[in-house]
């Protein structure tokens, strides 16, 4: 049995990215097996940044490589659920409705796993219906915090959803005495936009000043 992922792969890495590449690579419980069908970002555009406008014609020519790869798993006997893991942007959701759409002729489940923190992102009166839309065609809902649950409460109460917080391998984890007490360098790695809480990192380097915090962004991502 196998489950397709909408997510996008490396290259290049990234949060989501990262995530999808592990799960392709994990050896799940009674022979299921993971398929990615590979969402990333075409024709050297960013998520972040200056370079992050959208070309409609790419992003159209995007959206016809996903779904005809979407529809050619989803002919495969194995194939019984789709998951779609996106950060609930406008144009991604109005892309995966038609990814569910297509689940629901081929009569598989369909999971949407957010993968951010909604009222941070969905805000618009558009971007509102778009997300009831494709809640309503999902068979359950996948959310990272209560935030979100909260969310998906107000505008979709007979949704089925579970909290499932983003994990960290216990291979990336220290002990805390193998922390150096004197820290000289704090370094945050990823987009640079209030939603992911660089306005309080930079309110929090005011507090240290004889620390150096560094900031790298991470334009090319999911």
């Amino acid at each position: 049995m196998k489950v397709i992922l909408l997510a996008p792969l490396p290259p290049p890495a990234g949060g989501i990215a990262g995530w999808t590449q592990r799960m392709t690579e994990v050896k799940l419980k009674n022979q299921w097996q993971v398929k990615a069908v590979d969402e990333k970002v075409i024709g050297g555009r960013s998520v972040f940044g200056k370079e992050s406008k959208r070309n409609l014609l790419t992003e159209a020519k995007r959206c016809f490589i996903i779904w005809h790869n979407l529809s050619k798993e989803l002919k495969q006997m194995d194939s019984k659920v789709v998951q779609s893991c996106i950060p609930a942007g406008t144009t991604s959701m109005l892309r995966e409705i038609v990814c569910a759409l297509i689940t629901k002729l081929h009569r598989k489940k369909f999971i949407v796993h957010f993968r951010c923190t909604l009222p941070n992102m969905v805000k618009t009166k558009a971007s509102v219906i778009l997300f009831k839309r494709l809640v309503s065609l999902s068979d359950c809902v996948f959310i990272l915090n209560k935030a979100s649950d909260k969310f998906v409460k107000k505008h979709a109460p007979k949704t089925k959803r579970f909290i499932i917080p983003n994990f960290i391998e216990s291979s990336s984890l220290y002990r805390r005495e193998e922390f150096r007490e004197n820290i000289e360098v704090l370094t945050y790695v990823g987009g640079v936009i209030p939603e992911k809480g660089c306005d309080l990192i930079i309110s929090l380097a005011k507090f240290f000043p004889s620390k150096k915090i560094q900031i790298n962004r991470k334009d090319r991502n999911e």
